[in-house]
C-alpha cells in the first residue's frame, strides 16, 4: 500500500514575545547561513573551478566564522542547519545542469544561465524535519461512559482507553518554543515543518506561516 505526502499551510497565532523573537533570530539565521554558504561556494568555485561535495561543503561550514565571530552553522540546529546547505547544493546543482544544457542549446534561452542569487530579505525559510522536533499532546480524562475508538499518537504509541483524550497537540521545535498543532494533523504521521516569514514590507516581518508535510495513505492505489 502507497503513502502520498500533502502540505498544510497556516498562519502561527497566539506568540509570547519571547517566542516571536525567537523565530525571528532563528528566520535571520537560516538567512545569514545560505548567504555564507553560497558566497563560499562561489569563491572556492572562482578559484578552483571545483564544486564543494555536500560533506565537503558540511564540514567547512562548521569552522566558518561571520563578521561578529559567530558560526552560524552552530547557531542552528544541525539538522536545520544541514537543510540549508542542502537547499544551497541543490541550486548550484540545478544551476550547473541548465548551464550544461545552455551550451548545447543556446537557442532555447534568453540569456546564459546565472547562479544562485543571495537573499535580499533579513529572515529566510528554514525547515525541521521530522528527526529535529517533537509533537507534545495534551491529554484529558474522561468520565468512565465516555467511548472512544483507537488512536495512535505520532511516537506510534497506541491508546486504546476509554478515559484518555486528546485535547490539545503541539509542535515543539526547541525548548520553550512549542506552536499549537492544527486539530486535523492530530494522529497524521508529520515529516517536516517549515516556518515562512511573510513581510510588510522588504525587512518587516509581519508574521510567521507554517507549512506542515504529513503522510497519509492512499486507499485508491495498491502495490502487489
Amino acid at each position: 500500500m502507497r503513502y502520498i505526502i500533502r502540505a498544510l499551510k497556516i498562519k502561527i497565532r497566539g506568540l509570547k514575545k519571547a517566542q516571536f523573537e525567537r523565530l525571528r533570530d532563528l528566520t535571520s539565521h537560516a538567512k545569514n547561513l545560505y548567504n555564507q554558504t553560497l558566497w563560499t561556494l562561489r569563491q572556492a568555485f572562482v578559484a578552483t573551478g571545483k564544486y564543494f561535495s555536500y560533506p565537503q561543503m558540511d564540514k567547512a561550514m562548521k569552522q566558518v566564522e561571520n563578521l561578529e565571530g559567530e558560526v552560524n552553522y552552530r547557531l542552528l540546529k544541525a539538522k536545520m542547519a544541514q537543510q540549508i546547505l542542502r537547499r544551497v547544493d541543490q541550486n548550484f546543482k540545478s544551476f550547473f545542469k541548465v548551464n550544461e544544457d545552455f551550451k548545447k542549446n543556446p537557442s532555447k534561452y534568453k540569456g546564459q544561465p546565472r547562479p544562485p542569487r543571495f537573499k535580499q530579505k533579513k529572515h529566510d525559510n528554514f525547515i525541521f524535519n521530522y528527526q529535529a522536533f517533537k509533537i507534545k499532546y495534551k491529554l484529558v480524562v474522561l468520565g468512565e461512559n465516555f467511548e472512544i475508538k483507537s488512536f495512535k499518537m505520532q511516537s506510534g504509541k497506541v491508546i486504546k482507553s476509554a478515559e484518555v483524550l486528546v485535547r490539545d497537540a503541539f509542535v515543539v521545535l526547541e525548548k520553550g518554543l512549542e506552536i499549537k498543532l492544527p486539530k486535523q494533523l492530530i494522529g497524521k504521521a508529520i515529516k517536516q515543518v517549515e516556518v515562512i516569514p511573510k513581510y510588510k514590507s522588504l525587512n518587516v516581518p509581519l508574521l510567521r506561516l507554517m507549512r506542515f508535510w504529513f503522510m497519509m495513505m492512499n486507499k485508491l492505489i495498491f502495490i502487489k
